[in-house]
């Protein structure tokens, strides 16, 4: 059976009344009732208020728009003073319309050190004050966290850079692949032919000058008809993310270096 989760006490008096519009409307009714009668006691009931007390009264409903809210920020600051700070982002979800990219979450301390963890661990943030994750699961039914950081958590500017360029390059390369393969493909049907073309050629030019046929020679033309066909599917030479970062390390020391002064 699900249980229903609430976020705060809005969603509880929503789903209250949603549920039960009878018991919603009592006790609605008796709350006015019990202003109506407190309201008529002070004014037409006969009890009589001293000069102070309605002082008191005016004074109290002029400082409680002030006070509560005061009072609420407080007491919400010291609840979350000892909590742990948890951002969460995730384009994804954003992108998806799964929801909001960035969250921010206060969980209690207990709750954090028994957290699962994914993958990637939490990244932390603002001097260690905060955490960042990318998957952020709590599962009221079991009372279980479940949190996953972000990969690459420790990568810095250049190394970001240079990954872009690698993906951007090796991108660029696969993508003319594609396209060359795609030609191959399309040729694929005429490969018979000119093998073929080929081995009519080669038997023609053999019994010409009075010799036998090569026994390889339908072999060495269908070789030669996809030779440029294994050259394209050939993707060592294609480049590696190492090389990038060496490079980029290369360049940053030499830039690092400063010549001694004498």
């Amino acid at each position: 059976m699900v249980r229903a989760t609430f976020q705060d006490w809005r969603d509880r008096l929503t789903f209250l009344a949603s549920k039960s519009p009878l018991l919603f409307a009592f006790v609605l009714a008796i709350a006015l009732a019990a202003i109506g009668a407190t309201a008529w006691l002070f004014t037409a009931g006969g009890v009589d208020v001293p000069a102070w007390g309605w002082s008191l009264i005016g004074g109290s409903l002029v400082l409680t728009p002030i006070t509560i809210p005061s009072a609420y920020a407080l007491a919400r600051w010291l609840r979350r003073r000892r909590q742990v700070t948890v951002y969460l982002c995730n384009a994804e979800n954003h992108a998806t319309n799964d929801g909001p990219a960035q969250e921010k979450f206060y969980v209690p301390p207990e709750l954090w050190s028994e957290k699962e963890i994914g993958r990637w661990t939490p990244t932390p943030i603002n001097g260690g004050a905060a955490w960042q994750v990318r998957e952020f699961d709590w599962d009221e039914d079991t009372g279980t966290l479940f949190v996953e950081g972000t990969p690459l958590p420790a990568v810095n500017d250049d190394r970001m850079f240079t990954w872009e360029n690698y993906v951007e390059d090796i991108y660029n390369d696969l993508l003319d692949r594609h396209r060359a393969l795609s030609r191959a493909r399309d040729r694929t049907s005429k490969m018979a032919a000119d093998v073929q073309e080929a081995t009519v050629n080669a038997s023609a030019e053999a019994r010409e000058r009075g010799q036998m046929l090569d026994a390889d020679a339908t072999k060495d033309a269908w070789e030669d008809a996809t030779e440029d066909v294994d050259e394209l599917a050939d993707l060592d030479d294609l480049p590696e993310i190492d090389d990038y970062i060496d490079t980029a390390e290369a360049d940053t020391d030499d830039t690092d270096e400063t010549p001694d002064h004498e």
